[in-house]
């Protein structure tokens, strides 16, 4: 199960291997200005669509800046596609098509983008330069260039304003763009499926640092392609070492994680865990082979980090490959070859640092040292952003040789009885007005499981007792309180964990 760095899915289908599909006009015409701010948007193409494909992979077809749709169809011979919207005052929009199929499966061969404005003219600024293949050896002709007013970021899509094609000689401008600061990314469909995924390793993306457009056109902005792909534990810590250099200086690594490892020790991202101004908050530094991002720690995590030991020196820790190597040695790879009659999904984890009080803690002989923890999980997607483990194998690796020191047994079985402490995320997630919340208790241990939101108050104590070894649920019923993002921590002896819950009312 991945979950992609970015999915920018363009298409960009060359001539030759199906017929052309062809725009015919716009409404508004392009570059029209003083269009009403209630108005319908249409484009009219050469060939009834195939509008299975549209309405299935919108984000797939079409990029706009267009912020309020209040609803779409087609014309009766399918030709055309129109948008009602409701637009801003003075306000310059684009509407870029990207793979448009049609019914006789002849596509749109190159992208096409149209521009309009409600005001009595375009904003005067424009952004240009160039696109470069860099090492990827990738011709940038054909490619497409956008200029977002976000930065790039994990699991989420750039805010296009603007959006242009590359020319034959590498040269792009984007214009009809005001003063304000961007980020130009450029991309392109190398393998020509329909869709642009940086993830696999062929398409290939350009994301540029921040620019500024101060009163004047900008010129120059060059992008260079790079190929993504799964990186290891010491390539990213090369990158989450510069990238650290903007924190502050008290910063302290206190562990790091990454989801979704193959069986090569490789990881689509790996997320470095700081905390700073004197052990009170948290910054994560999240790398990757493409991009890097800092964002702050939420509440709950940054209680589990404040316990935490600073991890000292983890270029000298064992390579992920080495770690992974010898867990699928060591059983791991039984484990997850093992038939699997629910159809669950397999996703390997790790964890680096002061493993004290996390799920490996059972296997710990030496609180003292510091460990690698692999975690081997069957489970299934309960939606997009939710994951329940149902099955579980945990390794314990020796910091600086990968060695496995300790394993569970764990087996994929729903009945299994616990061999390991574990909170799973509540489910149904967002919820209204319930919700369950499963644990694990590998041995008998006071539990206190509570609910806090994000100040950091407590708002509903759902256990304190003791229990013995065994796997539990508790609902969680609102009673009252408001819509928004709540916090739920377990501890268990020595195991403390914390996980988000969203009350959606």
């Amino acid at each position: 199960m991945k979950n992609h760095l970015l999915l920018l899915l363009f298409a960009l289908m060359p001539c030759g291997v199906y017929a052309q599909l062809a725009v015919v006009s716009t409404q508004p015409a392009s570059n029209a200005k003083n269009v009403p701010l209630s108005t319908t948007i249409s484009v009219t193409f050469s060939e009834a669509l195939d509008t299975l494909v549209l309405n299935q992979n919108r984000q797939q077809t079409w990029y706009t800046n267009l912020d309020s749709v209040i609803s779409h169809g087609y014309s009766a011979d399918m030709k055309t596609m129109s948008v009602n919207v409701v637009l801003k005052p003075n306000h310059a929009y684009f509407l870029a098509f990207t793979f448009v199929k049609a019914k006789s499966g002849a596509v749109l061969s190159t992208p096409f983008t149209t521009y309009f404005t409600t005001g009595s003219d375009f904003p005067p600024y424009s952004v240009s330069g160039t696109v470069s293949s860099g090492s990827t050896g990738v011709s940038p002709v054909n490619a497409i260039v956008g200029v977002s007013t976000s930065p790039v970021e994990q699991n989420g899509q750039p805010s296009f304003v603007g959006w242009s094609n590359v020319n034959n000689d590498g040269s792009y401008t984007i214009p009809n763009l005001t003063s304000g600061t961007y980020w130009p990314i450029a991309a392109k469909d190398v393998d020509n499926n329909g869709e642009i995924d940086p993830s696999g390793g062929i398409d290939v993306v350009a994301v540029g640092d921040s620019i500024i457009v101060a009163n004047a056109s900008l010129t120059n902005v060059v992008l260079t392609f790079v190929k993504m792909g799964d990186v290891t534990f010491h390539q990213a810590a090369t990158i989450a070492d510069s990238v650290s250099k903007s924190l502050s200086a008290d910063k302290i690594l206190k562990q790091v994680y990454a989801w979704d490892v193959d069986t090569t020790g490789k990881s689509e991202t790996w997320e470095f865990d700081y905390t700073v101004n004197g052990n009170t908050l948290g910054q994560q530094v999240r790398v990757s082979s493409f991009s890097s991002s800092i964002q702050s720690t939420d509440l709950g995590s940054l209680y589990g980090l404040a316990a935490m030991r600073m991890l000292s020196n983890p270029s000298s820790a064992a390579s992920s490959p080495v770690v992974i190597a010898n867990t699928e040695n060591a059983g791991g790879k039984q484990f997850r070859t093992k038939p699997n009659p629910f159809n669950w999904e397999f996703q390997i984890s790790v964890s680096l640092g002061d493993l004290t009080n996390s799920q490996y803690s059972p296997l710990i002989t030496d609180q003292s040292q510091y460990y690698w923890g692999v975690t081997y999980a069957f489970g299934y997607s309960v939606n997009d952003t939710m994951w329940q483990e149902m099955g579980q194998k945990y390794f314990v690796c020796n910091f600086s040789t990968g060695e496995v020191l300790q394993s569970t047994n764990g087996v994929v079985s729903a009945k299994d009885q616990p061999r390991t402490f574990s909170l799973s995320q509540n489910f149904p997630n967002p919820f209204n007005p319930s919700t369950r919340i499963s644990y694990s208790i590998a041995a008998r241990s006071q539990v206190v499981l509570a609910v806090f939101n994000t100040l950091g108050q407590k708002v509903a104590e759902l256990v304190n007792e003791v229990k013995d070894a065994g796997s539990y649920d508790v609902t969680f019923n609102t009673r009252g309180l408001a819509s928004g993002v709540y916090l739920y921590r377990i501890q268990a002896g020595s195991f403390v964990q914390t996980k988000k819950l969203v009350l959606m009312k």
